[in-house]
C-alpha cells in the first residue's frame, strides 16, 4: 500500500510500530534516489518510481491531518504499545524529505502540504521561552531559554507512554528543522531556531564549542552545516557535472567534492566563483 510498516528502529532508541512520517520520509527519499541512480546507470528504474508514487500518495492521504504528518494508531491506553508519538507533531517528521531536497531529488510530496507541516513544527514545538514546560528527562534547555521540543500534542491524543525523549530539546534536530525552514522560505523562523541554540551555548551557560546531547561534541549538531548550503542554494550534480547556486545575493564559503572556495551572487544577478583549491565543472 506504499507505507512502511512493522517494527522500525529510530534515533529515539525505540521502535515505532505503525506507519509514521519519520520512517516513511526516509523510505520515499531512498526510492527516489534508487530511481535516479538506476536511470543514471542506464538501468530500468520503474520499479522504484512505481513504489515512490504509491508511497507519496499514502503519506499524503493517510498520515497528513491537515496541518502536519502523524503516526497511524491510537496509543492513549495503558495496554497500547509504548513509546510512540501517535497524533503528535514530531519535529523530525519530514527529516527524510529534507534529505531528498538536499540531494536535489525535490520535495517528493506536495510542496504546500510540506510547507504546512514545517510551519506547524515551528508553531507548536518552538517555545520562546520554555517557561514552565515540564521535562522529566535530560535537561538541555531551561526556563528562560528557548528551544524546539522533539514533539508536542496540540490536538490531543498524547500516548499514555510517549516516546521517552519527546519533551527534550536537541540542538541537532533544531539545526535540521532550521535547514528545512530556509529551503521553504521561512527565514525568520529558521533564524529564531538557530539563535536559540547559540544563545544556550553562549559561553556563559554552556560551552559554545560543545553543543552536547547524549555526550560531548555530539555528531547530530553537524546538521548545522546544511544551513550553509540551504542559504546559498548550493546544488552539486555529479551526474550532470553541474554546480548551481541560488538567485538571492550572498557571499559565502562553499565546499563540494573536488573543490572549495568562495562564491558570490551579486545584486545584479551575476555570479563570481573563486576556487581556492581543486577544480570545478562550469557553473550554471
Amino acid at each position: 500500500d506504499g507505507l512502511v510498516d512493522g517494527d522500525m528502529h529510530n534515533t529515539y532508541d525505540i521502535n515505532f510500530v505503525t506507519p509514521n512520517p519519520l520512517t516513511q520520509g526516509f523510505y520515499l527519499a531512498s526510492l527516489a534516489a534508487c530511481e535516479r541512480m538506476a536511470v543514471a546507470l542506464g538501468e530500468d528504474g520503474s520499479v522504484y518510481a512505481d513504489l515512490l508514487g504509491k508511497g507519496v500518495d499514502a503519506m499524503q492521504e493517510r498520515l497528513f491531518n491537515g496541518e502536519y504528518y502523524i503516526q497511524e494508531g491510537d496509543f492513549t491506553q495503558p495496554e497500547d504499545p509504548r513509546y510512540q508519538h501517535g497524533a503528535g507533531c514530531l519535529s523530525d517528521q519530514v527529516f527524510g524529505l529534507l534529505c531528498a531536497e538536499g540531494a536535489g531529488l525535490g520535495t517528493l510530496v506536495d510542496r504546500e502540504q510540506l510547507g504546512a507541516a514545517l510551519a506547524s513544527i515551528f508553531r507548536y514545538n518552538f517555545r520562546d521561552p520554555l517557561g514552565d514546560h515540564e521535562n522529566l528527562q535530560r535537561v538541555y534547555a531551561v526556563r528562560d531559554e528557548s528551544g524546539l521540543l522533539l514533539c508536542s500534542w496540540p490536538k490531543g491524543g498524547q500516548p499514555f507512554y510517549p516516546f521517552v525523549y519527546s519533551d527534550e530539546v536537541w540542538g541537532g534536530i533544531e539545526y535540521q528543522v532550521a535547514n528545512h525552514l530556509v529551503l521553504h522560505g521561512m527565514h525568520d523562523e529558521a533564524l529564531r531556531v538557530v539563535g536559540a541554540v547559540r544563545e544556550r551555548h553562549d559561553g556563559r551557560r554552556r560551552n559554545p564549542w560543545n553543543e552536547f546531547e547524549c555526550g560531548s561534541h555530539y555528531a547530530r549538531q553537524l546538521a548545522s552545516y546544511g544551513l550553509l548550503n540551504a542559504w546559498i542554494g548550493l546544488r552539486r550534480d555529479a551526474v550532470e557535472g553541474t554546480l548551481t547556486f541560488g538567485e538571492s545575493p550572498f557571499r559565502s564559503f562553499f565546499c563540494v567534492p573536488g573543490a572549495w572556495g568562495v562564491a558570490e551572487r551579486r545584486s545584479d544577478g551575476s555570479l563570481r566563483i573563486e576556487v581556492r583549491e581543486g577544480s570545478l565543472p562550469g557553473p550554471r
